[in-house]
């Protein structure tokens, strides 16, 4: 591979490998301890909107699964680009398609007809043609007229599309995040689109990790620094990345910022999933209750708009500027 070249940024990484963890077995083995698995037996049960099962060896695919991720956001994040690269990129393809389309217009007739007989490539025979194209064709009335040729093209009206198309990008791209036209779409800082769409790999890890902690011990995650859940992740991080987290993440503020909203929502769910569930069972009733029916449907409503309310506070939690911010 070119060194030289600059990296695309995408979405999936480049070697799916980079995000294996590359910490101690010694840390991987700690984290699945502090999940207390209570079994060596795969056995499935019902948890929540999914199955669970408490084995050792599930219990080792859910700290496998979060180190891996950890490292994947890592990477993704690390070179995300900012909203600023979005705008600067539509605009210069804009610029590029009016330059091709400027130069493709402007051909002289020599120059078409070069294309016609040299070009080799399907794509090249759909420029506009030059003037006595058709001279041999003895009934020329089906074909069009050479001066035309230029709005009938395939490839003028397609560069046309994507010049107006990436001015478009450039001018509502900015308009959905708040910005005027004249305006810097930028605000600083150590943000990028991979932070700002999907959180930073320590935020994640907290939310993910939170989901994972309490399905082994249930209802015994909580938001104490170097309590239980706490040293749960930081085994995770050490073990995804071979560092001690105390120095190299911001985890600690994490928990403590978003803990009692996590809580809050399991708590949610938890009274849709009941009412869900009594709902489900009238179903069976020959003669069931309208107005029962009625409030445990109001019940699941008020439920299902609580725990959404719940996800954009947690979406829109930050840390304080004293917070670690790594």
């Amino acid at each position: 591979m070119d060194s030289s070249r600059p990296r695309r940024w995408s979405f999936k990484l480049p070697r799916a490998e980079a995000a294996l963890p590359a910490g101690p077995f010694e840390s991987f083995e700690q984290a699945v301890q502090s999940l207390r698995p209570i079994s060596t037996m795969h056995r499935l049960s019902d948890f929540g909107e999914r199955q669970h099962c408490a084995c050792v060896s599930c219990a080792g695919n859910e700290v496998q699964r979060l180190a891996i991720e950890f490292n994947q956001n890592k990477l993704l994040e690390r070179d995300a680009p900012r909203a600023k690269h979005v705008v600067d990129r539509a605009n210069l393809i804009a610029e590029c398609a009016d330059q091709l389309l400027k130069a493709i217009k402007s051909t002289d007739d020599y120059t078409r007809k070069a294309f016609v007989e040299y070009g080799r490539y399907n794509s090249v025979q759909d420029l506009p043609v030059y003037s006595g194209y058709f001279d041999h064709v003895e009934d020329d009335d089906d074909y069009p007229d050479p001066a035309d040729s230029d709005s009938e093209s395939l490839w003028i009206q397609n560069l046309l599309e994507l010049r107006q198309g990436a001015r478009l990008v450039a001018a509502e791209f900015k308009k959905s995040r708040g910005a005027e036209r004249s305006a810097p779409i930028d605000k600083g800082g150590r943000t990028n689109l991979f932070k700002e769409g999907v959180g930073t790999p320590d935020r994640n890890l907290v939310i993910s990790g939170w989901s994972v902690f309490e399905t082994f011990q249930y209802k015994q995650a909580k938001g104490t620094e170097h309590g239980a859940f706490h040293g749960f992740l930081k085994h995770v991080f050490k073990y995804a990345t071979g560092r001690s987290s105390e120095r190299h993440s911001s985890i600690g503020s994490w928990v403590k910022a978003l803990a009692s909203l996590l809580r809050q929502r399991d708590d949610v769910f938890e009274r849709y999933l009941s009412a869900e569930m009594l709902y489900q069972m009238l179903g069976s009733d020959p003669d069931p209750s309208p107005l029962t029916r009625q409030k445990l449907a109001l019940a699941m409503m008020e439920a299902t708009d609580k725990r959404e309310i719940l996800n954009n506070r947690i979406r829109q939690t930050k840390l304080s500027k004293k917070a670690p911010q790594n």
